[in-house]
């Protein structure tokens, strides 16, 4: 039994995703979801050691409809780029004339950001936020774990099933980034307390200085900083030049652009997830390998034919058929 305020917050919920046409029973979803019944709603399987949930059914569809009509209305970091919007050229442009680059991942991003994280970042933004219920809602809907209570002496307390972003869906990198938020803001302004400049392509994470190096006590200081929140790895620090090579890209008098390397290993890839998927194989890790690279493509300097293709392939994996 939901209470008045929830049914309200589902209400709008319905109304806001465009589910009117479809017969999607939100209410018995939820309810699934919070008893932990994630197998009727994900196929699982692990990649390298990773978890994958691919959505399914009815929830594959509302949570396209959350991360196409609810989520752009959040306005993404200015520090931040990849997943929400902006490309790894823009990055690496914002570096240029700089002379050294510390950089690093967090470690299994998504799986670092709670249910909890999300509920705070949906109800708490400044403009727009949702309503304490509906926040509630889409938490629910996209995060998958333990279960977690929530105490609130203004609204009524609840316990809600969630844990973490699952890597594999519509909505987590879109909420990765809503949730880095604040992060984004303290270390934007601690680089620039330190004369250096701070930007976030997805789960990596850089900081450009125009002296020769970070000195050993500002790595420190940072490191330290970011390691009370998020587990990192692979930290590096190295010049500009090196940066964008990283990034597939080639390093110009003024701009940057994808080498000749990016593009064979781009079509490449495409080729073994085309070939995986002609011949009904198991095809998610040339897809996670084809997605990557197209992470890191800027799009208006690839052939033509090379994006359309990559277009193609993900219609065919994401939707095969309009049934569900």
């Amino acid at each position: 039994m939901i209470s008045q305020h929830e049914f309200t917050a589902l209400s709008w919920l319905h109304g806001k995703l465009g589910l009117d046409s479809e017969d999607i029973n939100l209410y018995y979803l939820i309810g699934n979801l919070r008893e932990g019944k994630y197998g009727l709603y994900y196929n699982c399987y692990e990649i390298d050691g990773r978890p994958i949930w691919q959505p399914k059914g009815e929830l594959k569809v509302v949570q396209k409809a959350i991360s196409q009509k609810l989520l752009p209305m959040f306005p993404r970091h200015r520090s931040c780029f990849g997943f929400s919007g902006g490309n790894c050229r823009q990055v690496a442009e914002k570096h240029l004339g700089f002379k050294s680059v510390l950089m690093f991942d967090l470690r299994y991003a998504f799986s670092q950001v709670s249910h909890l994280q999300v509920f705070n970042s949906l109800w708490g933004y400044p403009e727009p936020r949702l309503s304490f219920y509906a926040a509630r809602l889409v938490a629910d809907l996209c995060t998958v774990g333990k279960i977690e209570r929530v105490e609130s002496s203004q609204y009524d307390s609840f316990t809600s099933s969630g844990g973490i972003l699952p890597q594999g869906t519509a909505t987590s990198p879109r909420l990765f980034d809503l949730c880095m938020s604040p992060f984004d803001d303290f270390l934007s302004r601690w680089a620039q307390e330190n004369n250096l400049i701070y930007n976030r392509y997805a789960d990596n994470l850089f900081f450009s200085s125009r002296e020769g190096e970070i000195s050993d006590r500002l790595r420190a200081s940072l490191l330290g900083r970011v390691g009370k929140r998020y587990q990192f790895h692979k930290v590096r620090q190295i010049h500009h030049g090196e940066m964008c090579r990283m990034l597939g890209l080639n390093l110009r008098t003024d701009s940057v652009a994808n080498t000749r390397e990016f593009k064979r290993g781009f079509r490449g890839a495409l080729y073994h997830l085309e070939y995986a998927l002609v011949r009904q194989l198991d095809h998610q890790k040339a897809w996670a390998i084809a997605s990557g690279y197209a992470g890191f493509a800027i799009h208006s300097q690839l052939p033509v034919s090379l994006w359309q293709k990559f277009q193609e392939l993900k219609q065919q994996i994401h939707f095969p058929s309009k049934e569900w």
